[in-house]
């Protein structure tokens, strides 16, 4: 369905902590006197010098940020780490850094497929237990010190994608793929809470659907708020939702929220090598009690390549399964991790 008729934003602004005050100073100073240059070849040559310098300083800043992960007392959390690699890349305005994982699962074996959908009516369709996942996250700054306030508007987009990649009989087709744009607002107040560090608070609404239409379209629309704390190695995020309501006409999945609940708590910690996660879902209904598991566990194959292996059992692996129970494993590899 047209993501226009579904998107509907309702953005909640709180005070929070500013950054790259001085940066932004800095890089606006250099741009007005590389504009003050008349001649072009010399006004061409200043901004030439000016991306260099920027670029070299990136390098500086995440050399040094390699260099502080040396285990010790006053060595930054994994979380840290992470959100200083991320502002270190958003010194340039349009950068894109990674928001959810970024990973590839060649081998992903579905225990209990859900064919009533993939095969709808066709005789000749026969779905594969074995198929391809992947998934696609990326986020951007849309507008930093929103009104004048420390905090920041941001843009992500994230997509999920099942390739039944070894179904030869049916040209190997994408069973299922689903889009979830999100916009909202970050804060980050760097304060105590529960005996944890809280890093980050985020605002927003975001819409998710398979873009499809008939009988096979799913799609919903919510306003939520994620919480983001850690303690050394161990990260823990929050996040909770209230689905926009839709007429009777328009809803595809009305009973949505009794499989996929009101929110999703994920767990991290970074052992030596090892970042284990667990991500839990549940509707909290005494009767019909409805959820979903994940386990992840990676492990670095060089700089920027991790061995991943994903594990899912319960309702909502995708939008044309929300209501069907799961039983996944798969492994690949992965490009961006969570810590």
């Amino acid at each position: 369905m047209p993501l226009s008729r579904h998107l509907c934003f309702l953005l909640l602004l709180l005070p929070g902590m500013g950054l790259y005050a001085q940066v932004e100073a800095d890089i606006a100073t250099s741009l007005q006197e590389c504009a003050a240059l008349e001649e072009s070849t010399s006004r061409l040559a200043c901004y030439d010098a000016m991306a260099a310098e920027q670029e070299a300083l990136e390098v500086k800043e995440d050399r040094q940020l390699a260099e502080t992960a040396a285990p010790d007392e006053d060595a930054p959390s994994a979380v840290e780490l992470r959100m200083k690699q991320s502002r270190v890349m958003r010194h340039n305005w349009f950068a894109m850094t990674p928001y959810r994982p970024n990973y590839f699962l060649p081998v992903s074996y579905n225990r209990n497929p859900n064919r009533v959908q993939y095969e709808n009516g066709r005789d000749d369709a026969d779905m594969d237990r074995a198929e391809a996942k992947f998934q696609f996250s990326l986020e951007f700054d849309v507008w930093r010190s929103v009104l004048g306030q420390d905090m920041d508007l941001y843009f992500a987009y994230t997509q999920q994608a099942w390739w039944q990649l070894y179904n030869r009989d049916d040209s190997s087709p994408f069973r299922e793929v689903n889009h979830e744009p999100e916009l909202g607002i970050i804060l980050r107040p760097e304060v105590g809470f529960l005996g944890l560090q809280m890093r980050q608070l985020r605002f927003g609404a975001v819409h998710h659907s398979n873009g499809r239409d008939g009988d096979r379209s799913r799609s919903w629309n919510r306003v939520f708020s994620t919480m983001i704390m850690d303690r050394g190695d161990f990260a823990t995020a929050l996040r909770v939702w209230y689905r926009i309501p839709e007429s009777d006409s328009r809803d595809d999945n009305p009973d949505i929220t009794d499989y996929y609940g009101n929110f999703e708590w994920y767990t991290f910690y970074k052992w030596r090598r090892n970042t284990l996660g667990i991500m839990v879902r549940n509707n909290l209904q005494s009767e019909d009690n409805r959820g979903a598991l994940q386990v992840d566990w990676s492990y670095p194959l060089s700089e920027r390549l991790k061995f991943y292996m994903q594990y899912f059992n319960g309702y909502g692996e995708s939008l044309i399964d929300y209501n069907h129970s799961t039983h996944r494993l798969g492994m690949g590899l992965m490009l961006t991790d969570w810590l």
